[in-house]
């Protein structure tokens, strides 16, 4: 009897451990289930966020190819453009700035919204808006450095800066630069609180002379109040959010290398 009462018990206990096993199988199978329900919605989000990426990526390339392509000039360009204004002296062969859209007659023209219009049709218009005169000087001078050419700009004085042998701009004096690199520099003018655009020139010491590119004449110090956009030949800089192209497109590559 005592035995039989102890397997009773045992049968009791076991039964009883069975019946917590099955509960305990039953939760686990919807925690597993849940779990497989949550990587999948994960596993999507993950995909949506790659494809957002590559998207990304695709567009930042684009822009890439599109500011490289239009970072110096071709040789028909320049020797059409840029070749009758280069003079010689005794330091070597100086491309004249100012001359620069004097010779080609181009003027101004008002563009709709922000848009910068490529080299080709700059040239094919005859000029443009600020952004498409200081996108076209900046590869104008970026030929000229690569072609070992100093730069020679004007700056308001009391003598004759000289566009050629006949024309001269009054009131004003040359200042040659031994420029190492250029970019487009754009902002809000301290002068008229208006958006412009200008060129940046700096020398081998980093000195930076700010040039007006629709007639080559220098800024005697910084002119915008509040700095927005900073367009090199392989970069576009948002100056107001500190953001890179070339960083954003590094990181989205990185971001999809970790997939």
């Amino acid at each position: 009897q005592e035995e039989i009462g102890r397997l009773n018990q045992a049968l009791l206990e076991t039964n009883q451990e069975l019946i917590e096993t099955r509960s305990n199988l039953a939760s686990c199978r919807r925690k597993n289930q849940e779990l497989e329900l949550n990587l999948e919605s994960t596993l999507k989000e993950l995909n949506s966020v790659r494809t957002s990426a590559e998207q990304l990526a695709g567009i930042a390339e684009e822009v890439a190819r599109w500011i490289a392509g239009n970072s110096e000039l071709n040789e028909p360009e320049w020797s059409t453009y840029i070749e009758p204004c280069i003079r010689g002296s005794a330091e070597g062969d100086v491309l004249n700035l100012p001359c620069i859209p004097w010779y080609n007659d181009f003027s101004y023209r008002p563009d709709i919204g922000d848009r910068i219009s490529p080299i080709w049709e700059f040239l094919a218009e005859r000029g443009g808006d600020c952004e498409d005169y200081s996108l076209f000087m900046a590869a104008a001078v970026r030929t000229a450095i690569g072609k070992g050419l100093k730069i020679r700009i004007a700056k308001e004085g009391s003598g004759r800066f000289w566009l050629n042998r006949d024309w001269y701009y009054a009131n004003a004096e040359r200042v040659d630069v031994e420029a190492d690199n250029v970019y487009v520099y754009c902002g809000r003018m301290k002068e008229d609180n208006k958006g412009h655009c200008i060129i940046v020139l700096e020398d081998r010491e980093g000195k930076r002379y700010f040039v007006e590119p629709q007639n080559g004449f220098l800024y005697p110090e910084d002119p915008f109040s509040e700095p927005w956009i900073i367009l090199s030949a392989n970069d576009y800089i948002d100056l107001k959010e500190n953001l890179s192209l070339r960083e954003a497109l590094n990181h989205v590559e990185e971001v999809l290398k970790g997939r």
